[in-house]
């Protein structure tokens, strides 16, 4: 939650045990899911999304990889954060 929160994202997309871990606390943050590989008892929302079920609403729709530059953003990465809060490092 704090990741999420910290560096202002919008949309996190990842895999279930990751949703698994942030889905009881959804309702505080201004973050809409895409999460792959749910389990059956997956309730989607307005805000929770199966990422299968996004890709199904388009299945003719084209994907362009954009090309990056060396300078991009492309990930953060969180510390362990060993003297209060964890510090995001931007990676290029």
């Amino acid at each position: 939650r704090y990741s999420i929160t910290d560096c202002g994202a919008k949309v996190a997309i990842c895999d279930h045990a990751r949703y698994a871990l942030i889905e009881s606390v959804l309702p505080e943050m201004n973050v809409s899911v895409i999460a792959s590989a749910t389990g059956p008892d997956f309730q989607g929302s307005e805000r929770v999304q199966r990422f299968e079920d996004v890709l199904a609403r388009a299945p003719e729709a084209q994907y362009e990889v954009v090309a990056a530059q060396a300078e991009d953003p492309c990930l953060i990465l969180y510390t362990s954060g060993s003297t209060g809060f964890p510090k995001g490092v931007l990676h290029r």
